[in-house]
């Protein structure tokens, strides 16, 4: 016993001391990173859990202009496989200074990488993930490791920015991935493997995918059950307007036909008088000439001589009285 305390290095006591000596030169090296980007992607590896701390210890707000600027020129020099920026990315709350330039910066790697199909104006989300995707289509399948290795950095980046700064749904970047990663049949065999035999993390990383899986068609049946339900709804009214139409047509039939035969019938109304007019025009003209002939011819010389009976010296009125009488008849004759 007094050889244990005397020698702390095979006591159980010293086996305590040691991990902490560990921690100390952990953080004595933590202490040593500068809260800088542009050192983070130059020279020797730090780890970007040393970074993060140190930006927040050093309270950043915001990196200035030249040190983002330096940051980048750093980056496209020495981080051509994006595993730095994957690795600082993918650390769990970053700090604001951070976070306002990474994703900035993921941005324009992918545009260096990707080029023109990487099109931020004009392309949709989904153009842009298929752009990604055949970016590292040929890498992923490289038997050369190096090549591997970026590649996955490269899809893992894009695939985050996409989800985070184009709403790209996580379900389908994992369908339209699985193509990439897996030979036909690989996916479900691995995944079976990892629920039966796998490690606790990966049962729950199935059994994750499994239930985003079930949201994802559980979402799709609801919007397929209100697509169904709109289209019933739709082909009712296509059905109630197509009725309506068809009345409205039937409708417009006979209102055409009642058209029609009033204008008929109106032709036939004018024709008929004008054909009146022409003919009571001439009736009117023998009737005039009748009377004309009636007056000059028969009724005139029985007033002339009527008139000249009373004029005569001595008058005559009894001549007179009979012209008048004869004139009356023939008047009364006539009417």
């Amino acid at each position: 016993m007094s050889d244990e305390k005397d020698n702390p290095t095979v006591s159980v006591a010293a086996g305590s001391v040691l991990p902490e000596k560990a921690s100390n030169r952990a953080e004595k090296a933590e202490e040593d990173v500068p809260p800088s980007l542009a050192i983070y992607f130059s020279g020797k590896r730090t780890p970007p859990g040393a970074l993060v701390n140190a930006v927040k210890k050093a309270k950043v707000a915001r990196f200035s202009a030249e040190e983002e600027r330096l940051a980048i020129e750093a980056l496209a020099a020495n981080d051509a496989d994006g595993g730095r920026l994957w690795a600082l990315l993918s650390q769990p709350k970053l700090p604001d200074a951070i976070d306002s330039w990474i994703w900035q910066a993921t941005q324009e790697r992918l545009r260096s990488r990707i080029g023109e199909s990487f099109d931020l104006t004009h392309a949709t989300t989904s153009q842009l993930f298929a752009a990604v995707r055949g970016s590292v289509a040929a890498d992923l399948l490289s038997p050369e490791k190096e090549k591997q290795k970026a590649a996955t950095a490269w899809l893992r980046l894009g695939t985050l920015w996409l989800i985070v700064k184009r709403s790209l749904d996580p379900w389908l970047a994992i369908e339209e991935a699985t193509d990439l990663l897996f030979k036909k049949g690989d996916a479900r065999r691995i995944a079976s493997r990892s629920i039966q035999r796998g490690k606790w993390p990966e049962f729950r990383q199935a059994a994750a995918l499994a239930g985003m899986a079930r949201v994802t068609v559980d979402a799709a049946r609801r919007e397929r059950d209100e697509e169904r339900r709109l289209a019933t709804g739709l082909r009712r009214q296509l059905s109630e307007a197509t009725a309506e139409i068809e009345a409205l047509r039937s409708k417009v039939s006979t209102l055409e036909q009642e058209a029609t035969a009033t204008a008929r019938a109106h032709e036939e109304t004018k024709s008929q008088w004008e054909a009146d007019r022409v003919r009571r025009a001439h009736d009117l003209t023998e009737t005039r000439a009748s009377y004309k002939v009636l007056l000059s011819g028969r009724i005139a010389p029985l007033l002339a001589t009527a008139v000249d009976a009373l004029e005569v010296e001595p008058a005559a009125p009894d001549v007179a009285l009979r012209r008048l009488k004869e004139a009356f008849s023939i008047i009364a004759e006539k009417t």
